[in-house]
């Protein structure tokens, strides 16, 4: 005997509920409805409306108003609606955070830390995260760039705090928020700032090859601690950030094959890679993995030889005594270097 279809006409549940069960079932209604000749909706009633509806003929009245509408081709889905009334948005009736809050969720990518920073402490100075951006003018952003110079904050760093709002207003003009970017001014522009040198002065030697002056390398590995020069030899060795050094572990270090490998997420690049370690590398990690060995057995008396690998992969190299993450070297550094 062929089982009964019941007609819904397109309302339902869409749950493990019975049918009897959806007088006082919790779940959202649910819509269903193809015109002739025409497309298909199929959305939750409770989400269009914002609403929950309370029994089924409150959620009957509804969808038949919305397949009225959908005939006459006058309805618009709810986040549609939304969509066009933040894109009609005047520069008038949004604030400064607001715009930042809009920014953040259309842009598609995470914003990077440092950006996002930068824009929480523009928002935060004499209240501009208030100030709705058509009454924004180049002295507030003037204001903001002067206190930073009282501050002290470096050429490098102001440079980061003008990309950073440069590139809000930027996508607000796209977007047609605002008219002309109040930060094109020719007084709000990236500043020159001295380069760094990045290479390390050599030994200065004499005619007789007798050294005059020891290099920065040598001078410095003199003075640091063991973990430090450890480090600065990785760092020399590898081209590796000190980031990336500092939550390497084990596990991607492969002292048979000469190579490690610095994973993508914890690369700044976003990129995994695979670097060679040199001899002198080579040297200075299988003495690490020596003393990493013996901590964790020591710790750990009775450890297998499977569970004691196990635990040296998941050990930082460059971390401390057995293993743990090293989160900072300021105080190690600044040391070493006065």
């Amino acid at each position: 005997m062929a089982t009964k279809r019941h007609s819904n006409n397109g309302l339902r549940r869409i749950c493990h509920c019975s049918r009897r069960q959806w007088a006082k079932c919790p779940h959202d209604w649910h819509f269903n409805f193809k015109p002739r000749g025409g497309r298909a909706w199929r959305f939750s009633l409770d989400v269009e409306l914002g609403r929950r509806l309370k029994n089924k003929e409150e959620a009957k009245a509804e969808a038949e108003n919305i397949r009225t509408a959908i005939r006459a081709g006058t309805f618009v889905r709810s986040s549609e609606r939304q969509r066009t009334a933040a894109t009609a948005t005047t520069p008038d009736s949004i604030s400064l955070t607001a715009l930042r809050n809009i920014y953040v969720e259309r842009r598609g990518t995470p914003l990077r830390g440092n950006d996002a920073g930068c824009r929480r402490q523009f928002l935060a100075f004499g209240g501009l995260g208030t100030k709705v951006i058509g009454a924004l003018t180049e002295d507030d952003i003037e204001a903001f760039f002067a206190d930073l110079r009282t501050k002290g904050r470096a050429v490098s760093t102001r440079n980061k705090y003008v990309q950073a709002i440069k590139g809000l207003f930027r996508w607000a003009v796209k977007r047609g928020y605002l008219q002309r970017n109040p930060v094109d001014a020719d007084t709000i522009k990236r500043g020159k700032h001295a380069k760094r040198n990045r290479r390390l002065t050599p030994d200065v030697v004499n005619a007789d090859g007798a050294i005059e002056r020891e290099s920065e390398e040598r001078r410095l590995l003199a003075v640091a601690g063991q973990h430090l020069q450890r480090l600065v030899i990785a760092a020399l060795e590898s081209c590796c950030r000190l980031g990336e050094l500092l939550t390497l572990t084990w596990a991607d270090v492969d002292l048979t094959r000469k190579e490690l490998t610095i994973r993508a997420e914890k690369a700044k690049t976003a990129t995994t890679r695979i670097l060679p370690i040199s001899t002198r590398l080579s040297g200075i990690l299988e003495m690490a993995r020596t003393a990493i060995e013996t901590q964790l057995s020591a710790a750990q008396p009775g450890i297998s030889g499977d569970d004691l690998q196990r635990a040296v992969a998941r050990a930082c190299v460059f971390g401390d005594a057995i293993g743990g993450e090293v989160k900072r070297i300021k105080r190690a550094w600044a040391t070493a270097v006065l």
